[in-house]
């Protein structure tokens, strides 16, 4: 499998040292090679599928540890892509993040999920429900929903998670 990770986030792939990757691999029971910007990992399918997706969170601007969390079954992580001119991708990062970053808690908070947002892309990591009703979150703002109308959806989505 490969991935490429923006030059960027390499130095927080590999980590002091090499412990970073090293982690991940032996957490993941596979091999990881880094060459410039392009990842590629190898070992069993599902064990190479975890690494894969700790390894894009990491390059989607999840600390290390954050991503380290999708090791854990009842974890996931969903990319949402954001389209338009840079103005445009600016404008619908704005309404995501709110002012002072109020909106983003906001989904954190009530989702339990944690959310990055890295040039054209937010990512969200946590339970599969919680991320579930967080990105629907998220859709709905880029969409232009009202904040209001998001909120009062994803409580009802949690609410419903709660009950199942």
């Amino acid at each position: 499998m490969y991935v490429r990770v923006p030059r960027d986030r390499v130095a927080k792939l590999v980590g002091r040292g090499g412990k970073t990757r090293d982690y991940i691999a032996k957490a993941c029971r596979c091999t990881i090679e880094i060459e410039g910007n392009d990842v590629s990992i190898e070992g069993e399918a599902l064990d190479m599928l975890k690494a894969g997706e700790i390894v894009k969170a990491i390059a989607r601007g999840f600390s290390p540890k954050t991503a380290m969390d999708l090791i854990s079954d009842d974890t996931e992580l969903a990319v949402v892509e954001m389209e338009g001119t840079p103005n445009t991708v600016k404008r619908l990062m704005g309404r995501v993040i709110g002012e002072h970053g109020r909106a983003r808690r906001n989904i954190e908070r009530a989702t339990g999920t944690q959310i990055a947002i890295k040039g054209k892309t937010i990512a969200i990591i946590g339970p599969y429900e919680a991320v579930r009703a967080a990105k629907k979150t998220v859709e709905m703002l880029l969409e232009g929903r009202s904040h209001a109308y998001a909120w009062k959806a994803m409580d009802k989505m949690m609410r419903a998670a709660r009950t199942i």
